[in-house]
């Protein structure tokens, strides 16, 4: 293999795109493969498996052994590229067209190009199609999503935080403290991206530059999705195939959960991957459009991929389940409800009130009780009877209830084996607010209609297991959750006017200030409990011209909190006890300051 390192590419806009060429053994030219994506093209000395992910290009010898020439690019703004980095926006869509002529022209390829690379690498693919750049002859999607709004970053409207942390610092950053990888500049790789998709919780015009325009894909297209990948890549794989206008299409879903390992072995490479390029780049006649469409592997099944004409399978029969308050006798949860075939005669409605988030979930919703996780003791659980027969279920469906309002709400399939555990299917997310476009806001109290996407899946729920659907108003409190992005006008606290500085800190589940009357020298307290601010109370002692600060400790005990303030040297406590400031006063051991900037000594 021979390679030809920074290579330049002058962009449309007249900044430089840099990339690598792998180039095989021998005079040439070569079919092409070209891989892009923010991670760092220095970087793929380093071992994809099983530690740098990030490295998504499958391994380049491998394709240079074959045949192809490789080209391996930095991404806009990211690695030796010059220019902003976008998260998928329309400059880097057009590099992507740019680059594919510029390896088209060279004296080493033949002019038929192609893609390659998992995930982010295949999400610039799906981009790089719609811009329809004329020597793009094939593209193969390798677990990409379409939308990364509604795929990846607003599940429903519900921010997918834990996402955007994971990917912004284990992937984005890490080449740039990584040995070999380019140090961050400004407008570089280490912008903010929680921020910058924070400030844009809607899908507007800003999201929708950022959506493959599928339609206007109109080369030959294998599409390879993984059942697991609900949450990224599953769903808008599912729907970019559908989308697809051509008759050059073919999709192909596994199950299992090792789709980055397996895109680097060579067998498998050998049966699912190169028989595309070699039938689209070198016109060999392997028999890849012959036959079905379609090739599905059932999760749970241990069977090989069968065939089917399209996707969702047209010979599946719909059923329609119930919710039914009915007690199903299958887990310990709030309603242990059961999910049927007719319709419930009784109240259909199954009404419960809980917190947000319930400070007795610990990993996601579930509960520790007496040591041990009790996964669906907090959340809303409907659950069928034992299955007679083993069944498959080709899941694509809208879940519709009339439900009071509800901050997020997240679904989830799951097979329960009997004995447990259990496993999860697939999910589906909806924010309340989200449930019409535009959103709009609920009232409280209301009971409303809600179709609430669940992902698509295709499971065999084995003879005498279950099938158990929860519905919780969260899933990963670390994962998912909502959070304010904007600031709300301002409003005037109750009480005296302050000029000294102010003293805040949460105790006892309230948002404690604590500031002072200019005019008589005296400390005044008030709480905030969430839905306004408590009238304005003296505080006894001290009267005080700077401070106050204000810490929250734990006595030596450990059983109970003392809420401290401190000013001009004294300290006075707030106990949860007794709900009441102590009237005496105690030395903290510091002399009172004459002015805020000297003290005695």
């Amino acid at each position: 293999m021979r390679t030809m390192k920074n290579e330049w590419i002058t962009a449309s806009d007249g900044a430089r795109i840099c990339a690598d060429v792998y180039l095989p053994e021998g005079d040439g030219p070569f079919p092409a493969l070209y891989a892009v994506a923010p991670y760092q093209k220095d970087l793929l000395y380093l071992p994809a498996v099983p530690m740098f992910r990030f490295i998504e290009t499958g391994p380049l010898d491998y394709w240079t052994g074959h045949g192809y020439a490789v080209v391996v690019g930095d991404q806009r703004g990211t690695g030796r590229s010059e220019g902003q980095f976008e998260l998928f926006g329309p400059a880097e869509q057009r590099d992507f067209y740019d680059t594919i002529e510029w390896i088209a022209s060279r004296f080493w390829s033949t002019g038929k190009v192609s893609m390659i690379g998992e995930s982010s690498y295949s999400v610039n693919q799906w981009l790089a199609a719609a811009q329809r750049p004329p020597h793009l002859t094939c593209t193969l999607i390798y677990s990409g999503f379409t939308d990364a709004y509604h795929d990846a970053v607003y599940h429903g409207g519900v921010y997918s935080m834990g996402f955007l942390n994971f990917w912004s610092t284990d992937n984005l950053r890490a080449g740039a403290t990584i040995g070999g990888g380019t140090p961050p500049r400004p407008g570089g790789i280490t912008a903010d991206l929680i921020g910058m998709t924070l400030d844009r919780p809607m899908f507007d015009d800003w999201w929708e530059q950022r959506a493959v325009k599928v339609e206007d894909i109109d080369v030959p297209v294998l599409n390879i999705a993984w059942w697991y990948s609900v949450g990224l890549h599953l769903r808008g794989q599912l729907d970019g195939y559908e989308r697809l206008t051509g008759t050059d299409k073919r999709l192909v879903v596994l199950a299992g959960t090792d789709s980055h390992e397996r895109y680097y072995q060579p067998d498998f490479l050998d049966t699912y991957i190169r028989p595309w390029y070699d039938h689209w780049l070198k016109g060999v006649d392997n028999g890849v459009m012959d036959g079905p469409a379609v090739r599905i592997q059932v999760a749970n099944s241990g069977r090989q991929p069968r065939e089917e004409a399209e996707w969702p399978p047209r010979r599946a029969v719909p059923i329609t389940l119930y919710l039914d308050p009915e007690p199903a006798h299958a887990v310990i949860s709030l309603n242990d409800g059961s999910l049927a075939t007719t319709p419930p005669t009784g109240p259909a409605a199954t009404a419960t009130v809980y917190d947000y988030p319930n400070p007795e979930w610990t990993v996601g919703t579930t509960v520790i009780t007496d040591g041990i996780p009790q996964p669906t003791r907090g959340i809303l659980t409907f659950t069928t009877p034992p299955l007679e027969h083993d069944t498959d279920f080709h899941v694509k469906i809208s879940e519709q209830q009339a439900v009071p309002k509800l901050k997020e709400i997240l679904m989830r399939r799951i097979a329960k084996n009997v004995p447990p555990p259990s496993a999860m299917v697939t999910r589906g997310w909806l924010k309340a607010s989200h449930r019409t476009q535009p959103p709009q806001p609920i009232e409280p109290g209301t009971v409303g209609r809600y179709e609430i996407e669940v992902w698509p899946t295709s499971y065999l729920f084995p003879k005498g297991s279950r099938i158990r659907l929860e519905i919780a108003k969260d899933g990963a409190i670390h994962w998912s959750r909502l959070r304010g992005t904007t600031w709300t006008s301002e409003g005037a606290l109750p009480g005296h006017r302050t000029r000294s500085n102010i003293g805040l800190a949460v105790f006892d589940g309230k948002l404690m200030c604590v500031h002072r009357d200019p005019a008589r020298q005296q400390l005044w307290w008030s709480a905030f409990d969430g839905a306004g601010w408590s009238t304005d109370t003296a505080m006894p002692g001290h009267s005080s011209k700077y401070g106050p600060a204000l810490a929250v400790h734990r006595d030596r005990t450990g059983t109970r909190d003392q809420l401290l303030c401190v000013h001009r040297g004294h300290a006075q406590r707030f106990v949860t006890e007794t709900g009441e400031l102590l009237t005496d006063e105690d030395p903290a051991g510091l002399h009172e300051l004459d002015d805020p900037g000297s003290a005695a000594d």
